[in-house]
């Protein structure tokens, strides 16, 4: 139960940068949009299990996802939003479906 309150906090706090990246980015303020996402990467690769379990496709391309976003951020900022928001729906339906009451 443990684990399970863990990675459930571990997904919460990669929601929050999902969230703070996408406010940072609609605010024009890239740095901190970047900033928000700098320890993502690695919440995903620990959360890719969790994900795997309900849904495989969303684990397999989460990390291909956030390229995305940050390779995105300076040229094409409205399809790194579209993305950060896709990506962020996607982990919040994970969360509801694994941890929702």
């Amino acid at each position: 139960e443990l684990e399970s309150a863990e990675q459930h906090i571990e997904l919460l706090n990669t929601l929050v940068e999902l969230k703070t990246a996408q406010f940072e980015l609609k605010s024009d303020n890239l740095a901190g949009a970047k900033v928000a996402l700098s320890g993502t990467a690695a919440r995903l690769e620990a959360l890719q299990p969790l994900v795997e379990s309900v849904d495989a496709t969303l684990a397999g391309n989460m990390l291909t996802r956030l390229d995305l976003i940050l390779n995105g951020m300076d040229n094409k900022p409205a399809s790194s939003l579209v993305d950060l928001e896709m990506l962020f729906g996607n982990l919040q339906s994970v969360e509801t479906l694994l941890f929702g009451e």
